[in-house]
């Protein structure tokens, strides 16, 4: 599928890198895989939100070159925003206050599915916990 295109209004020298330790753990956590299925059904994080930037999309710089390709979806809500998990899940990590993640949740629902929730403005879990469905992870 040809993916749609969005521009980043700066250049790729001017992205912050993420932290190393930080990069590396969480592409460890995305690599675990749990036997434990958490059963319940899957929905949407937010109860109202509008969805800001699709998968696939291709961020360009200002040149129009690719600087990596969207793997998530954006839903855009006002800051305050009560966030839940899309599914019940063990939250397996929460990085705070990173330069380009910003809050972030990790939630494992067993059999190899992860959910993860970036530019939070708090993170209102924490490692270890349980999340149900209609919990507030931030």
């Amino acid at each position: 599928k040809k993916f749609a295109k969005s521009r980043v209004n700066l250049d790729r020298e001017k992205i912050p890198p993420a932290r190393k330790k930080t990069k590396s753990a969480l592409k460890k956590k995305l690599k675990s895989y749990t036997r434990r299925k958490y059963y319940k059904d899957f929905g949407y994080p937010l109860k109202k939100f509008n969805i800001s930037s699709g998968f696939g999309v291709r961020r360009v710089d200002r040149r129009g070159r690719t600087l990596w390709r969207h793997k998530g979806i954006d839903f855009a809500a006002p800051t305050g925003t009560p966030v839940r998990p899309v599914a019940a899940g063990r939250v397996i990590m929460v990085i705070r206050n990173s330069r380009v993640w910003g809050n972030a949740v990790l939630i494992d629902h067993g059999r190899g599915i992860k959910s993860l929730y970036m530019h939070l403005s708090e993170a209102g879990c924490v490692k270890g916990q349980m999340m149900k469905r209609n919990g507030v992870l931030g």
